[in-house]
Formats: structure tokens, C-alpha cells, sequence
């Protein structure tokens, strides 16, 4: 039992007074109520509750007394007091330090939760947070003589909706600093978003054992994904987390998406190997997100989610092996095949690209014939050449080029998508065959090639003084090329569908592209990386 008391030597002051309960009094509740005591005494943190005395009641029952802390849990802090992000994580981090200082000391806690961290406003200092309540702390030094190990093997201890895997599955040889890792990462998580990662009604009310799987095993959905699922199946709920942190649900969740919640989630990563090794290092990943510094957390690799699956389903994943190697023998046969085919497509391909390298160049010297037949004044006999043998081909392109430039000479393997004059005398053009080439509408010769795409060119857009182009693409990128050296700028990657639409800016900084997927986006040219997305298509 705790209570609140009055010390009167060597000065007054209140004090909480902790005292063991008549009929609590086992010889393993004496053994923890006197680790706590002994934990609390080693350690001098400003955030950390501090031991002021100990010993025994007259009945014998034994009682400490610790620094009387009148606060309130930090979640119920946070909220009441409607702190932005950036203010939770600042106090989220006066945690961190203490837990770090425990385990300098060599102490778990085991039990963080909002209820044993409380906050108090300190005039003119702001709002200062106290860890409390080590009455179920771990050593991590050896005993000393005569003393028990007091942790049960295969209890659960602790509070579920906080508690880390190994802590569920009891195992005190497994749990480590790590473990109070994890929990710090919970109680994150409900600082940034007013709610648990597993529901606490719902985890509650499963059996002990269905209890342990589900913290063993079930993901937490990531932070953003719970917000947008409140917001749409309790609006009074959302109505209150977005008066506690002045956001509106949506930017919560936005803000929240960007990077802020790969750090609850790594501190809550089912593997200790895989968290956050020490609570100062969370703290300093929160850090670089206040300092806008690159993060050590990021979301979970496709090797580690394909680990956890195996864990999960061993004998699931042992029967796909052995499938999996009965039919290497068939298909080690049918890749043979498909490499005799595709020998055989590149053979034809080759073929191809010899007979439109010699349909160029007989358009380059039947343009050549034209250009000299005006320069000499025999433009009719050329005329009279033409007609009867009924040169179409030679026709369409006269009929399309009337003042005999070089501008219409056929390059492109396919159809001509788009097309733009240059403000130098050049013309740029884009072809279903996936490149763009640079034309010299006086000088005449082979035009410039921008080669790149994996897919038709379906969009192009030039700089006001011709210098940069900006191409889209089927294959679903983007690229910006300088016309003056015709080498590539950028790519810019990114959409799942093909690029339609694109755009530059006058100063050709900046590029927008409009993708059949349904999104458009805002790119820095210089560098290809994506500055935004632009929202609202459907």
C-alpha cells in the first residue's frame, strides 16, 4: 500500500510511503519489495523518483520512503495539457535518459507504462518527468550471497498492453535492457497517437495463452495506419486525440507517415536484435528527427519480414522447400528452352534494326537528292523522276516537306508521339520506339538520340529557352535531359503507372508528371528526388 506522509526530521516534507500489506508478506514479496528499495537507492537522476529511507514497521512489516512525486501519468499529461509532437518528444526523451541510468546501473524496470511516469510543471522550468514504481525490477548483477532469484519462470509480469515477447513468454533468461526498449516504444506510440497498438479491451478478453501469441507474434499496425482507422470508425475518439495534439486527424497522420513512426515501430520489433540496442539510442534517433538528421529507424526490410514469417511457420515453409526443389529439375529444362528463344528473338531483332538502319539511310540520301536537285534548278526532272514510278513513300515525305529541309528525315523505329521546336532552329521529338532525338532543321545530318526508356515517350515538355526537356514515359519514369550536351539530368522514379503528362518550370528547377495511375508529382530537376506528391486525382 502507498501513502502520502509528512516526514518531520531533519526538516518536513511529504513523502510517499510505501508499506507491505498484512497477508503480503511472503518471504518472494519481501524479497522484490526489498530489490526495489535497494534499485531505487543506487541510482541519483533528476528523473528518477528518489529512496529517502527504509526499514522495518514495529510489526515488522517493511516499508520505504520515496520522494513524493505530485504529478500525472505523461499520456494524461500530454493530452491535458494539448502538447504539440514536438514538446511530446522532448519529454518523451527525459524517459529515455532515466531508463538509460538505470541500466548504467544495472536495473530493468520492466514495467513502463504512463501510470509509472509521472509529470509535474516545475515553475519555471517547464514540465519535468519522474520514473517510478521498480517494484518489479530485474538485476542484472549477480546476487549477492543469501539471496533469491525472485522472478517466477513462465509468469507473465507486468502490464500486457506494454509488455515486450519475451517478457509475455516469462522467460527471465531472455529478457535484457531490450525489454524495457520495447515498452518504451509503446508508450511512444501512445504519446504520438492516443491509443495502444493492441486494443486493450480486446487484448483482455483472450485466454493467457491467446494473450501471449498475440504480443508474440501479431504486428502493431504502423501509427498512421491506426490514426486513419479511428478517424473512420470513431469520430468522438478523434475528435479528442485531435484536440490533445492540435493537429486534425488527417496531417496527424501525415506528419506520423513521413519518418516519426519507424521509431516506435523499431523500439517494438518482435526481436530484441532487431530494436533499438539501448534506451539512449532511441533517444538519440528521436533526437535526429527533432535535428532533422537522417534516422537510424526505417521501416522493416523484405528479409526481415520473410524471417519472422518463417518462425511463425516453420512446418508451413519446410513443405514449400521441399516442393520448391522438386520442380528445380523441370524448370532448370524450361530455362534452356527460354534461352534458345530468346537467342533466337535477339537474331531477329538484329535483323530488324539492320533493315531500318538501311530504310534511314536512304532516306537521308534521297533528302540529299532533293536538296540538290533545288539547289541546280532540276527540281521538275526529279519531279519527272518520281511520278512514274510511283514512289508514294518519296511522295509523302515531298508532300510533308515542301521546302526540302532536313527537318522530316525518318529516324524513329515507330510513330512520332509528340514534337517541339527549339528556340535555337532544333526540333525535339518522342517515338512510341522509346527514344527523343534532337533534329537540325538548317544544317541538316543524323539527329542527336536520347536514349533512356524502357517504353514509348508519351509526353514532352521544354524549358522557355530550350536548354532542358522533360520526357514521360509507358515504362512509368520520367527524365529530364540537357538539350545543349543531350545527356540525362535526372531520373524521376517512382510511379506505378505510365507518365502521360509532365511539365517544367520556366527556370527548368522544377518538373511535375501526371501518371495513368491515378498520381501526380512535383520533382526537383536537378536531382530527381521527389519533392511531393500532389493529391486529389482518384
Amino acid at each position: 500500500s502507498v501513502w502520502l506522509a509528512e516526514r518531520t526530521l531533519p526538516y518536513v516534507q511529504s513523502v510517499a510511503l510505501k508499506i507491505i500489506k498484512p497477508g503480503m508478506d511472503s518471504k518472494a514479496v519481501v524479497a522484490r519489495f526489498e530489490q526495489e528499495r535497494q534499485a531505487l537507492a543506487v541510482m541519483n537522476h533528476p528523473h528518477v523518483a528518489k529512496v529517502l529511507d527504509g526499514g522495518l514497521t514495529p510489526s515488522g512489516r517493511p516499508y520505504f520512503a520515496m520522494e513524493f512525486v505530485q504529478g500525472m501519468p505523461i499520456s494524461e499529461f500530454c493530452d491535458a495539457k494539448s502538447l504539440a509532437l514536438r514538446a511530446r518528444l522532448e519529454l518523451f526523451l527525459q524517459v529515455c535518459d532515466a531508463i538509460q541510468h538505470a541500466h548504467t546501473k544495472g536495473l530493468i524496470h520492466r514495467d513502463l507504462k504512463p501510470a509509472n511516469v509521472l509529470v509535474a510543471e516545475i515553475e519555471g522550468e517547464g514540465p519535468a518527468a519522474k520514473v517510478i514504481d521498480f517494484g518489479i525490477a530485474k538485476a542484472l548483477t549477480q546476487q549477492g550471497p543469501g539471496q533469491e532469484q525472485v522472478t517466477e519462470a513462465g509468469v507473465m509480469i507486468g502490464t500486457p498492453e506494454y509488455m515486450s515477447p519475451e517478457q509475455a513468454e516469462g522467460d527471465a533468461q531472455r529478457i535484457d535492457t531490450r525489454t524495457d526498449v520495447y515498452s518504451l516504444g509503446v508508450i511512444l506510440y501512445e504519446l504520438l497517437t492516443g491509443t495502444l497498438p493492441f486494443e486493450p479491451t480486446e487484448l483482455r478478453s483472450k485466454t493467457y495463452r491467446e494473450m501471449q501469441r498475440t504480443i508474440r507474434e501479431d504486428d502493431p499496425p504502423p501509427p498512421s495506419a491506426r490514426l486513419t482507422t479511428i478517424a473512420t470508425r470513431d469520430s468522438a475518439r478523434a475528435s479528442r486525440i485531435e484536440v490533445a495534439r492540435g493537429l486534425a486527424m488527417a496531417a496527424l497522420a501525415r506528419d506520423l507517415k513521413r519518418e516519426l513512426e519507424w521509431i516506435p515501430l523499431k523500439a517494438m520489433r518482435k526481436e530484441p536484435q532487431e530494436r533499438y540496442q539501448s534506451a539512449i539510442a532511441l533517444a538519440d534517433d528521436v533526437r535526429n528527427y527533432l535535428e532533422g538528421r537522417p534516422l537510424v529507424a526505417a521501416p522493416e526490410s523484405t528479409a526481415y519480414r520473410i524471417r519472422k514469417y518463417v518462425r511463425r511457420n516453420r512446418a508451413l515453409v519446410t513443405g514449400a522447400v521441399a516442393v520448391l526443389a522438386a520442380l528445380v529439375a523441370g524448370l532448370s529444362l524450361a530455362t534452356w528452352q527460354w534461352r534458345v528463344a530468346v537467342g533466337e528473338k535477339l537474331a531477329a531483332e538484329e535483323a530488324r534494326r539492320r533493315v531500318e538502319a538501311a530504310a534511314y539511310i536512304a532516306n537521308v540520301q534521297m533528302a540529299d537528292s532533293w536538296r540538290e536537285a533545288r539547289k541546280t534548278g532540276r527540281l521538275q526532272e526529279r519531279l519527272a523522276d518520281c511520278v512514274p514510278a510511283r514512289r508514294d513513300w518519296e511522295w509523302g515525305w515531298l508532300a510533308a516537306n515542301a521546302d526540302a529541309s532536313l527537318a522530316a528525315l525518318r529516324g524513329h523505329a515507330a510513330e512520332v508521339l509528340a514534337a517541339r521546336v527549339l528556340p535555337d532552329g532544333r526540333a525535339l521529338t518522342t517515338s512510341y520506339d522509346g527514344t527523343a532525338r534532337v533534329w537540325d532543321l538548317d544544317g541538316g545530318g543524323a539527329p542527336v538520340v536520347l536514349a533512356g526508356h524502357a517504353g514509348p515517350v508519351l509526353a514532352l515538355a521544354v524549358t522557355p529557352d530550350g536548354r532542358l526537356a522533360v520526357t514521360g514515359s509507358a515504362d512509368g519514369t520520367g527524365r529530364v535531359w540537357d538539350l545543349h550536351t543531350s545527356r540525362e539530368v535526372a531520373r524521376l522514379e517512382g510511379h506505378r503507372g505510365p507518365v502521360a503528362a509532365v511539365a517544367i518550370s520556366a527556370d527548368g528547377s522544377r518538373a511535375v508528371t501526371g501518371s495513368e495511375d491515378g498520381t501526380a508529382a512535383l520533382w526537383d530537376c536537378a536531382t530527381g528526388t521527389r519533392i511531393r506528391e500532389l493529391p486529389g486525382h482518384a
